[in-house]
């Protein structure tokens, strides 16, 4: 992967529904490299799909992370993991351990996932961090709610959930809407932060590598510090970091890199306590690739889609 990879998958990420030309103008390539480019990055799994999906704080939904221990890794155990509707990603890497990204709006589903955990007997133990959403994500608070959408709204989000990409005349003729209507629906949802259009993105397939979250604990930490803690692991390990989610009640940081050896995994942890000399290491989770699942959003889309009114 080069600059431009990374400048098509941050372009993407923000918008999947981007126009290709917009982003070969921006950086000053053709329409036809910008396509090759993402289809290579599609081929080799680097982007596992293309996603609209309405905004998790709708819901008042909110975010966990759980670090996995096992016994072994039986092979349809992402799949039955992946079942629970409150489960929306996770991985398994090759040293028995792995991570699943929760969803849940109360503590009664919270629970669901905990006592999946504790029914599958490959599972030795595990860790739940309740945590904030990631800092870019914290910024598309909606100003809209779900009352103000319409059943129109909530087809367009159907149609698109697995095909983020599709384009408005096929969108159209699927909905007997016209692509004038359906543009200014999406534009109205997009302006409002009520959906997010994003790819799904696994770090794990770069150079065939895998993903690893470092959890460390520091003295105390603000939203503000944060902020400017990510920066500046942004800056320093640009070509592996991913993404930070800050625990909610403990000054605790999960922190996700790419990486494709042991070797960069030491030095992404050794650069982590020269930048943070009073962090404390809690643990290490190689989880291998992302896979991407349907959560229980994907019931209340069917739901509203298919409503009369």
């Amino acid at each position: 992967m080069d600059q431009l990879d990374k400048a098509i998958l941050m372009e993407l990420g923000m918008d999947c529904r981007a126009s290709y030309s917009m982003i070969a103008r921006k950086y000053g390539v053709s329409v036809t490299t910008i396509k090759k480019r993402v289809t290579s990055l599609i081929e080799s799994r680097i982007i596992q799909g293309f996603s609209v999906q309405p905004n998790q704080q709708l819901f008042g939904a909110s975010s966990a992370i759980a670090l996995l221990k096992l016994s072994e890794i039986p092979d349809e155990i992402l799949e039955y993991v992946g079942a629970n509707k409150f489960v929306s990603a996770a991985g398994l890497g090759l040293n028995h351990e792995g991570f699943v990204v929760i969803l849940y709006r109360n503590n009664a589903e919270l629970a669901q996932v905990t006592e999946m955990f504790y029914s599958i007997s490959q599972i030795d133990d595990f860790e739940i961090y309740q945590v904030l959403l990631p800092l870019q994500e914290r910024q598309h608070v909606p100003t809209k709610s779900i009352t103000d959408m319409k059943r129109i709204d909530w087809k367009i989000i159907h149609l698109l959930q697995d095909d983020g990409r599709k384009p408005l005349s096929e969108l159209s003729s699927q909905m007997a809407a016209s692509v004038p209507t359906i543009r200014k629906r999406l534009n109205f949802l997009k302006k409002h932060h009520l959906i997010d259009v994003t790819i799904l993105l696994n770090p794990g397939a770069i150079q065939k590598g895998f993903m690893v979250i470092i959890t460390i604990e520091l003295p105390s930490i603000t939203s503000e510090e944060h902020f400017i803690m990510e920066e500046k692991i942004r800056e320093r390990m640009k070509d592996n970091f991913w993404v930070s989610w800050k625990v909610v009640d403990r000054p605790i940081l999960l922190l996700a890199f790419q990486a494709t050896n042991p070797i960069e995994v030491n030095h992404i942890r050794e650069g982590l306590l020269n930048l943070f000399p009073h962090a404390t290491l809690l643990s290490e989770t190689i989880g291998g690739e992302i896979q991407y699942f349907p959560d229980f959003r994907m019931n209340v889309v069917e739901s509203e889609a298919a409503r009369k009114r």
